[in-house]
């Protein structure tokens, strides 16, 4: 059951995080409407926004096809639910998957490709949210018809959502790993080393957990931003130099605005100066408000596109 709901729920996080850029980043740049008044002509913040959603997808969709090779030998067969009916309803077929099932091998080489992705990803999300609200101060009412539009080409799911998504999956990996720990030290027949992969493969994505976690809080305490920066020489640079000239963490909307213009004049709406946009909590609470438990998330709630 265990091993079913991890293929099940990475497909499902694949799919989700697909959308990113097959609905809402395509719709962005195959319209030039939205393209250059959102964004803004040849600038760079459309990287800002998306980040590496990308390559994470790809990442995902080579840990399902690593998980489905250790599943079935044919390459024929389908893992669906006839074949999981199958396995509910042969022991021996049972058996013999449980033997031979190096998960932990899988999941250690999902660690090598996902450590430098995700952590560039997580300690820069604030950003990529950020931008995502300075895009709607810029034309708000452009900003909704886009975003109304991919929403329902999306099958209802938000890209804050989308967004979201990777952090809580570390969280439900390092769940699923501490499970199977959990099981081989309470009576599961293994052999050794396919214990100590899944306990190797345990403490490898808990410290990375950890670490994240660390790195993200120690970043959102930093006073300033530089918006110039990519992302690699964000994680390299920041509480390097305190005595930069960066931008702050909270804005104004008219700073918003000078940071708007830069990119197209035409943009600007007026808006109430006093409001601020301060997200500099919202990471922190996606891990804390996320036990290291995964039988808190419903696949039921995850929508595959068709």
């Amino acid at each position: 059951k265990i091993i079913r709901l991890l293929y099940e729920s990475e497909i499902d996080y694949a799919c989700l995080m697909e959308l990113s850029n097959s609905i809402y980043r395509k719709q962005l740049n195959t319209n030039t409407c939205y393209k250059n008044k959102l964004v803004g002509v040849d600038s760079q913040d459309e990287m800002t926004i998306f980040g590496n959603i990308e390559t994470m997808s790809s990442i995902s969709r080579l840990f399902i096809s690593s998980l489905t090779d250790i599943l079935v030998n044919d390459k024929q067969v389908n893992v669906d639910n006839s074949f999981w009916m199958e396995v509910d309803n042969n022991p021996s077929l049972q058996d013999h998957m449980v033997k031979s099932f190096d998960v932990g091998k899988v999941f250690n080489l999902n660690f090598l490709r996902i450590k430098s992705t995700y952590l560039t990803y997580f300690v820069t999300h604030r950003k990529q949210m950020e931008f995502l609200d300075f895009m709607k101060v810029g034309n708000e009412q452009l900003f909704e018809k886009w975003y109304k539009h991919c929403f329902e080409l999306a099958d209802m799911q938000k890209l804050e959502v989308i967004f979201e998504r990777p952090i809580r999956r570390l969280t439900e990996w390092t769940a699923i790993l501490e499970d199977l720990k959990t099981l081989t030290e309470d009576g599961i027949v293994l052999n050794s080393e396919l214990c100590d992969n899944i306990a190797g493969a345990y403490d490898q994505y808990r410290s990375f957990e950890k670490y994240v976690e660390n790195e993200i809080t120690e970043f959102n305490g930093a006073v300033k931003y530089d918006f110039s920066l990519t992302p690699i020489e964000i994680i390299q640079s920041y509480g390097v130099d305190d005595k930069r000239e960066d931008m702050p963490l909270q804005l104004s909307d008219n700073e918003i605005r000078e940071k708007i213009a830069n990119n197209d004049s035409k943009c600007l709406r007026s808006r109430n100066s006093n409001k601020t946009l301060d997200r500099s909590t919202l990471t922190a609470s996606i891990f804390s408000g996320t036990s290291s438990r995964y039988s808190e998330f419903d696949l039921n709630s995850f929508v595959r596109p068709t």
